[in-house]
């Protein structure tokens, strides 16, 4: 109250006193006229001895303003006292500062760290602001005869911002919450950002005794603004357990199991949670009526606005039925986000089914698709078995997908998706001929390019392909086991690059960083060249979507 009666004497004193000196009335305010179009955001803790003034110097100003006393304040903050008292007249000119108000600022849109900080350092430090538990509001000053900017220029300079900037402007005001979740800004975000690149990560299914892994990391994209790589970013910041593994993704969304520390005289502890990492938004899912393990995860997409509307969690019982006369039985228990119950089902093959929990799953528009192989005829390339979780209840068909060439033992094949997740691919290296096929609307394989002929590149023979970019056609991963690294390869220009000693490399979108050295160690783990590699794409979507939850 002291201060604030100070300084509205100051204020007055310092007004009177520049009408005094005629002189002064008929200089051009240069400085101000300069910094009427710039409102910057100030960043204010009341602890920092640096900064805290400018929390007092605006409340004086709004406070000036509401009593009618605007232009007294607006005299008093051109003209510090010292300037009035020591400048003389035509000394001050456009480049001659030395006496102007430099620390004062027309207005600003200042946030203010409402947690207590008793250590002046830490009050002055930049890492509050992104602090999780960070509470503040912001404080506009009143408008004191300055130009404000549009609400719809202000709106769209914010949806050219990163997905991660805009997520700290939803804290600001229930106003701004509101506008950022609303669907005109969605659609104009995405709009903005239609030719931008999302953040992804290829990520090997690991067990409870590996760390999670990825293979190769894009990041930092205009998207979203990431400065680490998705696996990253993969554990709970809350969980403590030693002991977990990534299991699918889908549309942005990670499925992860957590097996707690326990000694001997303690129960098994085993969770499964599915969330968004990035939000660190999870929910735990609940265990199934009986033994199951993990079979794949899908979700589905609204296509008006591209939401992830659901999510569902499919395990395979472990227990068997018998087998029908020519078809072949698939039990699995399906979680719904909707219902948060699980459901189960008995679902029919033609083909024999004996890896459906042993290798990894792809998940396209709601379908797992699963590599499977026969075990009584091991000369036989295996198949595709599909099922879409999204489609009708009474069909309980799984769709047989013969792969596109016969069964070769010096091939190293991969199924992987590009086009943002919308084509099941293959990749085929034989010998030193490297083929790509692209399934279509029909669950016909095509051809998608000529066969390149790597013969005219210095390489080895003992390449496996690994994936192809999730954004990509052109851009393959392959894996060499002469020089036990990751090799990047442009099917374009059939160019080909060994990363033996670059592992972080920067583009015009972004950065990548590859892991060799687990990469390697799943590599060698994996040399059983009968089965088909398959890579699960850990890809962001183009917005920040909670993470579906069942319906009240």
């Amino acid at each position: 109250m002291l201060k604030g009666g100070i300084r509205l004497a100051g204020s007055l004193f310092k007004a009177g006193v520049a009408k005094i000196f005629k002189d002064l009335e008929g200089q051009e305010d240069y400085l101000a006229m300069n910094m009427v179009p710039w409102t910057p955001y100030l960043y204010v803790n009341p602890g920092d001895p640096i900064c805290a003034e400018y929390i007092g110097y605006f409340k004086n100003k709004t406070f000036m303003s509401k009593i009618g006393l605007s232009e007294f304040e607006r005299i008093a903050t051109k003209n510090p006292l010292r300037s009035l008292l020591v400048g003389k007249k035509g000394t001050s000119s456009p480049s001659d500062f030395s006496t102007e108000p430099l620390h004062l600022l027309p207005s600003a849109y200042m946030t203010v760290n409402k947690n207590v900080s008793h250590d002046r350092r830490k009050a002055h430090g930049l890492d509050q602001w992104w602090d999780p538990s960070f509470n503040g509001n912001m404080l506009i000053p009143m408008d004191t005869g300055r130009t404000r900017i549009p609400e719809s220029l202000l709106v769209e300079i914010v949806a050219r911002l990163p997905l991660r900037s805009i997520s700290r402007f939803k804290s600001v005001s229930k106003t701004w919450k509101s506008l950022i979740e609303s669907s005109y800004f969605r659609r104009l975000f995405v709009s903005l950002h239609r030719n931008s690149s999302s953040s992804w990560s290829l990520m090997f299914r690991t067990d409870n005794t590996n760390p999670i892994t990825e293979a190769i990391g894009f990041n930092g994209c205009k998207t979203w603004g990431l400065p680490k790589s998705l696996g990253s970013y993969i554990l709970p910041f809350q969980l403590t357990s030693s002991h977990y593994s990534y299991v699918a993704s889908s549309n942005g969304l990670v499925w992860i199991e957590i097996f707690a520390n326990r000694t001997d005289n303690m129960p098994y502890v085993h969770k499964s949670l599915v969330g968004n990492p990035v939000l660190q938004q999870w929910i735990e899912i609940s265990p199934p009526p009986e033994p199951c393990v993990p079979a794949g995860l899908v979700t589905r997409v609204e296509e008006e606005n591209g939401v992830v509307s659901s999510f569902k969690v499919v395990r395979t019982c472990q227990s068997r039925d018998r087998d029908m006369e020519d078809m072949y039985v698939w039990r699995v228990y399906v979680y719904s986000s909707e219902t948060g119950l699980w459901s189960f089902k008995r679902l029919v093959s033609s083909y024999p089914l004996s890896y459906t929990a042993s290798y990894n799953s792809m998940n396209l528009n709601g379908m797992i698709y699963m590599w499977e192989m026969d075990l009584d005829s091991i000369q036989q390339p295996g198949v595709l078995i599909s099922y879409d979780f999204y489609g009708e209840e009474s069909d309980d068909q799984c769709r047989v997908i013969p792969l596109p060439v016969l069964y070769n033992e010096h091939a190293r094949r991969c199924l992987t998706n590009t086009s943002g997740g919308r084509n099941v691919i293959y990749i085929e290296i034989l010998g030193r001929i490297l083929k790509v096929w692209k399934l279509n609307n029909s669950f016909e394989w095509r051809l998608s390019r000529e066969k390149i002929n790597m013969a005219s590149i210095e390489c080895d023979v003992d390449y496996f392909p690994m994936a192809m970019n999730p954004f990509d056609s052109d851009i393959v991963y392959l894996w060499s086991r002469q020089h036990c690294c990751m090799v990047t390869g442009n099917l374009k220009k059939q160019e080909f690059i060994i990363h033996q000693d670059l592992e972080d490399w920067s583009s015009g979108e972004g950065c990548y960083r590859v892991n060799t050295l687990d990469s390697k160690s799943y590599m060698e783990a994996n040399r059983n060249v009968t089965s088909v590699l398959m890579l699960s794409q850990f890809v962001l979507p183009k917005w920040m979507d909670s993470v579906p939850r069942m319906l009240n």
